[in-house]
């Protein structure tokens, strides 16, 4: 193994974590589908009436955002910024970086054999 960056598992482990963290980002997006139908059927029409009563609650229900909660709820539930998604991108991420890890440290000690 290389000098440069410390491994302290085996490659194989990782791609594990990482292969097994592609799957679950998968299943929770799978998961998520009928929960996000579940919320859209239960909402409702805005908020109705210009009074203070309304004014507040819309400041309230708002936040400093600009979308409702229960839209920022089905963002990140799915669409290619959803958790499922990230998690499954971090798991590629980390699958590549393992196999071009892995390619370079053969490499360097083939190089290195060679010489000898």
């Amino acid at each position: 193994m290389s000098e440069y960056v410390k491994i302290n598992t085996s490659i194989p482990e990782i791609l594990g974590a990482a292969n097994d963290l592609v799957s679950k980002g998968s299943d929770m997006e799978s998961a998520m589908s009928p929960l996000i139908s579940a919320i859209e059927a239960k909402e409702g029409t805005s908020v109705w009436g210009g009074d203070e009563f309304a004014t507040k609650f819309l400041a309230n229900y708002y936040g400093d955002g600009d979308k409702h909660m229960n839209d920022v709820v089905k963002d990140m539930a799915h669409g290619k910024d959803s958790v499922g998604s990230v998690a499954q991108t971090i798991g590629g991420i980390v699958v590549n970086a393992m196999f071009d890890y892995s390619d370079t440290d053969t490499g360097a000690s083939t190089d290195i054999d060679a010489t000898a």
